[in-house]
């Protein structure tokens, strides 16, 4: 699980970076990348219930992040 993560964390900075520079060509590219990683996240599916918990909670507070990210770079 930990690759899984350190793989989404070096998605959400390459997102970041793209959304800051407004690379639009860069943005949709990272778009096929989160949904390979949204279905990288099924493999999952054997863990422990308070692993599985952890992970969601993840996930949850990246997509928060990402939707921060998208209004800040709209207000600009």
């Amino acid at each position: 699980m930990q690759d899984y993560i350190n793989s989404y964390e070096e998605f959400m900075k390459e997102y970041k970076e793209a959304m800051e520079s407004q690379d639009m060509d860069k943005v949709q590219a990272l778009t096929m990348k989160g949904e390979e990683l949204s279905a990288k996240a099924g493999v999952f599916s054997n863990m422990t219930e308070g692993d599985s918990k952890k992970l969601t909670d993840y996930l949850q507070a990246k997509a928060k992040e990402m939707q921060e990210i998208a209004m800040k770079v709209a207000r600009e």
